[in-house]
């Protein structure tokens, strides 16, 4: 199952059952290390180090959460 399904179980149940929690979990965690493996190495490896500093730069400033896709 996918993060966003399980996220919309979050959202439609007041009480989340262990299970659920727990397979978000783990769900995140496969996501973050496809993430670190995977897709940063291609980044820094196709990107020069100007350009990742300039992507650093703006992925650390706040963004607004209403001009996210829903």
């Amino acid at each position: 199952m996918t993060i966003r399904h399980h996220a919309t179980e979050l959202e439609r149940h007041a009480e989340t059952p262990l299970e659920t929690l727990h397979a978000l979990g783990g769900v995140l965690g496969e996501h973050v290390r496809l993430e670190e493996r995977e897709l940063f190495p291609r980044i820094e490896a196709a990107l020069p180090a100007d350009a990742l500093a300039r992507l650093a730069d703006a992925l650390s400033q706040p963004s607004d959460p209403s001009s996210r896709p829903a």
